[in-house]
């Protein structure tokens, strides 16, 4: 274990000799790990050589450059020291400066000079006499290239000693820096120009400790004031060394001349040379810089006296002579005298040390030589009380004791235990911080980026080759047909998707990064093999099908007769081929298959995929300048279509022309047109694309007729002929001139007919939103109708613009220009601004032309001219396009806020604030009148209106109605339920007549409440139905053709309202909500032994018999509990029938016989045990109340819908 203890890392790096070599070997691993250890890698980048030479020349570079930094800081830093050294210090002559030289000059020729800086410092101080340079002398020390005798004597005793050790700088100063008692003035300045002096060669640690030499003999014979005034001295040096040198020192005192102590030299004689060398004294083992070591002086002390005293019987036992044996058993005790006055003197020193900044390290005893007589502090002591003679011996040559090892052993090896100065070291530190953070850094940073460049040309390779294996995959299938015969492209847009987006392909079109070219990038190739990769994708598989396409279409233009559109399509299939005679038009090409390629693109949702298709038909036309397509036209078909389109008048060739190159104009989006009115919250299409595809192409709209148009109508000759090749050798029989007479006319003949045909599209596929949704704020409805941002009013006022193209010669005739004007076109744009034109058109370039050209046919200086002769025609040609938006121009015309337009914001305001006001009340029915009035005004001007705003106007009526009858429906529903239904069902439906017979009867107040005038049904049906529903003479409900309402309501339910209404007639009189039926009541007949009968109505009675008067009577007060009494002809036995006990016993009276009715009369015959009576009834009713149907028939009313 101890072998690994001296072999670890952390024990080698400590020793200063092993670090060269601990770092060589550092290198060398991690040079072999890059040589051997990147080849393992199994990348083959990483393996070249001139990668691993490289990767070793970015660590050794740094590493050469900092030991060569090094070396020179240490070269100049030693430099200065020396010219700081032999400086003539203040105060002082030129000997030191002159010696100082000298011992540079003998140190510099044993190579010690370069590494001066390097070795600690450390300033001997103490009192005259103490004994500092003869202890440096007989320390044992080793000073290379220097006479010891020699160096003794330079400086002398008044200045201050160099003594150049391998190990250290020992710097003995002269005494009176230390008590300054000879010239104080001048010995404070030496003093001060020394520590000056030190802290000027080196800054950051001036020295390493501080070595403190007294006197032992001094410690023995002065007085307590002499000692107090030598430790208020060195404790004043001490602290001006702070001062100055502002670091924390550690101090070793040295009580020299140990050898005066009285039995010192008989104790040590016998020590043999290395035990002399040791230690005498104490080091105090602390961490803490801030102990106050000087209270365990006398603990410390005492320690030492022990080992002394444990000692001394050997050094008995040894000594022969009994005089030595006599003074070395009394050393002990010598040593005890001096404890009070070393452990006092080192308190009054380093008491309060942060003030002075020195830390007490330790404290020895040392003798350099024993020359002079030992003193006897007891027999002293005693000679002073008695008055005899102390005794005496005399001095001889000695040797030195304890001086060696203290310096060597404790001293040295401390050499770090010394402060710095902090503000200096904390200024070094981030310094060496920052300069070794940015060499990190910068290495790093460079692995960094080399690293991170190889791994995103790897990755670049990586998914290139990912994708191309994905298209494999994905096109394999296409990519074998030898026969394409579908011209349908959705199928190939994954696979020409997956070549367009291939890394560094045509979508990724990104610069070669820096960062990529610090690994060999590999993305100008990849670039071009993706390109290439792109453009054979595309003359495989889209090429053809466009070609195959033509093919297919054009004989069937051919015999629909269709030659305009044959001509387009022949042009496009050559150039697709490209055998055409003159430069390529990629436009005419982009125009005819962006309209061809509609109808496959045309279901909701594929909007992404028709513009996918139309950019790869760009990239194709693109790149196909590096290719040549397989597929050549065919010349049989090509002829015929030729010969076929011959007959093709002029007009329609140029005016397919100007639309091919009118395809690269920016189309007029009606989104763009429509920001900051929120329109995607008013606005959606029909066939639910997303808004933004609506769009009318740049040709049809006011800047592409004045800017494109009226320039393309003017080289519409030209480019006739230079599009000749079109028809080939046919075209040589073509009347040219008799043709172009007309062509003006024609063209914007068809163009008048294109130009509405495009907006009336457009405009067809725009429809509000719901306006009846998000109640009750109505969002869209309170957007759509807002003053100054409506998207209706911006719509209008778009169409307006656009259409309305004879409004240029308005304003030309309308302007005031001077001579200068005519001269400056931007002077005309900005005039133009003026009147409302936008950036875009007044920034044209053909605008302002036409603007200046018809100006200039004006008078000069502000008189009105007359149009040139073509100006008429013109504006009769323009009027004609505008006569189909006239509807839209008339919509947004006249003064603001009286405009037809402002008029329909207003209508659906009222509209919207009738809906608020209706939700916020909480009875939506009872404001359907003040909705239906904000309908009538909103539809007030429909006649007026443009087709589109008549459908948004249709479309809010609609909903409006329809959501009413829906709030109307739920608010009907819960009525019904809560007014008719509830009640009915508990009390109606279970009680007879409406249930089984032998089911309680039912109260005549239940059934008047119910069915009688203001009962619940009659209220129901006057608050809720009677609006939406038509009543006939005999009771009979239907609902109203014109109530949308009505025509949701039940019919099950209308029909049970309509017999409520039949039972109130019968069983009510008018305005009574108490049934009353009166009838008279006789006996028609009788068999033969019936000679009469009594009727029985809950006591009163009634005698009938036949062909007599009958009785009358009144239900319901009448006739509960009804009987029937049969009088006999022959015996006076009475026999008779009971009907029931409660107030519909007459109807059981009735149904439980037979009958025969006629309207309002009625014929009962009931029989008893064969004998039977006939009895006519008569109502004053619409019919027979208790045989009306209407009474099995009714059910309670619960759904309404």
């Amino acid at each position: 274990m101890r072998l690994f203890y001296y072999l670890s890392p952390r024990r080698l790096w400590s020793l200063p000799w092993m670090r060269i070599p601990l770092k060589i070997i550092g290198v060398l691993c991690i040079i072999a790990a890059i040589w051997f250890g990147l080849p393992m890698t199994g990348v083959a980048f990483l393996s070249q050589v001139w990668v691993r030479l490289a990767l070793i020349a970015l660590i050794l570079l740094p590493i050469a450059v900092i030991a060569i930094l090094r070396f020179r800081k240490r070269r100049a830093a030693a430099a200065a020291l020396e010219e700081t050294l032999v400086e003539t210090p203040v105060g002082d002559g030129a000997v030191l400066a002159d010696r100082m030289t000298e011992a540079l000059a003998k140190l510099k020729k044993s190579g010690g000079a370069t590494y001066l800086y390097d070795l600690p410092w450390y300033v001997i101080i103490g009192p005259p006499g103490a004994g500092k340079t003869t202890a440096l002398m007989y320390s044992g020390l080793e000073f290379p290239g220097t006479d010891t005798a020699a160096i003794a004597g330079f400086g002398g005793t008044k200045n201050c000693d160099f003594w150049f050790a391998e190990e250290a700088v020992m710097i003995d100063t002269a005494g009176r820096y230390t008590t300054q008692d000879s010239d104080v003035r001048a010995d404070k300045i030496s003093w001060q120009s020394f520590l000056g002096q030190l802290k000027t060669a080196r800054p950051n640690q001036p020295i390493n400790g501080v070595l403190l030499a007294f006197s032992v003999e001094d410690m023995m014979t002065s007085s307590d004031d002499e000692l107090d005034s030598h430790a208020l001295a060195v404790r004043a040096r001490l602290t001006e060394l702070r001062e100055t040198l502002r670091i924390d020192v550690p101090v070793y005192v040295m009580f020299t001349k140990a050898d005066k102590i009285a039995g010192f030299r008989e104790f040590f004689a016998s020590y043999g040379e290395n035990r002399r060398k040791s230690v005498w004294g104490i080091t105090f083992q602390t961490k803490d810089r801030a102990e106050e070591t000087y209270r365990a002086v006398p603990a410390e002390f005492d320690k030492l006296i022990t080992r002394l005293s444990d000692e001394v019987t050997d050094r008995l036992n040894e000594e022969p002579d009994s005089a030595a044996r006599i003074a070395l058993f009394g050393f002990p005790g010598q040593m005890a005298l001096l404890q009070r006055n070393v452990t006092e003197f080192l308190r009054r020193i380093f008491q309060k040390s942060a003030d002075t900044g020195a830390i007490l390290r330790g404290f020895y005893f040392t003798s350099g030589t024993q020359e002079g007589t030992p003193i006897d502090q007891v027999l002293g002591a005693m000679a002073l009380d008695t008055g005899g003679m102390q005794p005496s011996f005399m001095s001889g040559k000695g040797r030195s004791f304890f001086l060696n090892d203290l310096l060597k052993q404790v001293i040295f090896a401390e050499r770090d235990w010394v402060g710095y100065d902090i503000k200096a070291m904390r200024r070094r530190a981030l310094f060496r911080t920052l300069a070794g953070s940015v060499m990190a850094l910068a290495v790093l940073a460079s692995f960094g980026l080399f690293g991170y460049s190889y791994w995103q040309n790897a990755t670049l390779v990586r998914d290139a080759q990912a994708a191309a294996t994905s298209y494999q995959i994905e096109a394999q299938a296409l990519l074998d047909e030898t026969i394409i015969s579908d011209p349908a492209t959705r199928p190939v847009l994954e696979a020409l998707a997956k070549l367009r987006d291939m890394p560094a392909g045509y979508a990724n079109p990104a610069e070669q990064g820096w960062f990529e070219r610090m690994g060999l990038s590999r993305r100008a190739k990849i670039r071009t093999s993706a390109l290439e990769a792109y453009s054979d994708g595309l003359e495989r598989l889209l090429r053809p099908r466009m070609m195959l396409y033509l093919e297919n279409r054009l004989p069937a233009l051919l015999a629909a007769n269709n030659i305009e559109e044959a001509y387009n399509a022949l042009k496009v299939y050559i150039l697709l081929g490209k055998e055409q005679d003159g430069r390529p038009d990629d436009l005419a090409i982009q125009s005819y298959f962006a309209t061809a390629w509609g109808p496959e693109y045309s279901a909701p949702g594929l909007d992404g995929e028709y513009r996918e298709i139309n950019e790869h038909l760009a990239a194709m036309l693109e790149l196909d300048d590096r290719v040549t397509p397989a597929l050549k036209p065919d010349g049989t078909l090509v002829t015929r279509t030729q010969r076929e389109i011959a007959t093709l008048p002029l007009a329609r060739q140029a005016y397919s022309s100007i639309q091919s190159q009118a395809a690269s104009l920016q189309p007029l989006r009606l989104m763009d047109e429509m920001s900051g009115v929120q329109a995607e919250v008013v606005f959606r299409t029909t066939d639910g694309r997303m808004l933004d595809t609506l769009e009318v192409p740049g040709l049809y709209t006011f800047t592409g007729y004045w800017s494109f148009f009226q320039d393309a109508v003017a080289n519409a000759a030209e480019r006739l002929e230079a599009e000749a090749w079109v028809l080939g050798d046919v075209g040589d029989n073509v009347d040219y001139d008799r043709q172009l007479q007309g062509l003006n006319r024609d063209l914007h003949v068809f163009y008048a007919n294109d130009f509405r045909d495009q907006w009336t599209q457009m405009l067809g596929r725009i429809e509000l939103v719901p306006m009846s949704s998000g109640a009750p704020q109505y969002p869209g409805l309170a957007i759509a109708s807002a003053p100054f941002a409506s998207p209706i009013l911006k719509l209008a006022e778009t169409v307006d613009n656009e259409t309305r193209l004879s409004r240029f010669f308005d304003v030309i005739e309308g302007m005031e220009v001077s001579a200068e004007d005519l001269a400056n076109p931007d002077a005309i744009g900005g005039q133009l601004a003026e009147v409302g034109f936008s950036e875009a058109q007044r920034r044209s370039g053909s605008l302002q032309r036409i603007a200046l050209n018809m100006l200039r046919d004006q008078n000069k200086f502000q008189e009105r001219a007359v149009n040139t002769p073509a100006a008429p025609s013109q504006r009769r040609q323009l009027e004609a396009i505008e006569q189909s938006f006239e509807k839209w121009h008339q919509l947004v015309a006249g003064a603001e806020n009286a405009r037809p337009v402002d008029i329909l914001l207003l209508g659906m305001q009222e509209l919207l604030t009738n809906r608020q006001l209706a939700g916020r009340g909480g009875n939506i029915l009872l404001d359907e009148r003040g909705m239906q009035d904000a309908l009538n005004t909103l539809a007030q001007g429909v006649p007026f209106y443009p087709e589109t705003v008549v459908d948004f106007v249709n479309q809010i009526e609609s909903e409006f109605l329809t959501v009413t009858a829906n709030a109307s429906i739920g608010e009907l529903s819960r009525s019904l339920t809560e007014e008719v239904s509830a009640y009915c069902t508990q009390n109606v439906a279970s009680a007879y007549p409406f249930a089984a017979r032998g089911a309680r009867h039912i109260s005549t107040s239940v059934f008047g409440e119910f069915f009688g005038y203001g009962g619940r049904m009659e209220q129901f049906y006057e608050t809720y139905l009677r609006e939406h529903t038509q009543r006939s003479p005999d009771g009979a409900i239907a609902a109203r053709d014109d109530s949308p309402l009505g025509a949701r309501l039940s019919s099950a339910t209308l029909t049970q309202f309509s017999r409520a209404e039949r039972i109130k007639q019968a069983f009510f009189e008018p305005g009574s909500a108490t049934p009353s039926v009166t009838f008279s009541i006789a006996q028609s007949g009788n068999s033969p032994t019936v000679e009469g009968t009594i009727l029985n109505f809950s006591g009163r009675t009634a005698q009938l018999f036949p062909n007599a008067t009958g009785a009358t009577f009144t239900w319901p007060e009448d006739t509960a509990d009804m009987s029937v009494t049969f009088l006999p002809r022959i015996s006076e036995t009475r026999t008779g029938l009971r009907f029931g006990s409660g107030r519909w016993a007459l109807m059981d009276f009735i149904t439980s016989g037979r009958t025969r009715s006629d309207g309002t009369r009625l014929n009962v015959t009931h029989q008893l045990d064969g004998r039977s009576v006939t009895f006519r009834m008569e109502f004053d009713s619409i019919a027979v109340p208790f045989l009306m149907p209407e009474l099995s028939d009714f059910a309670c009313p619960t759904l309404i819908e």
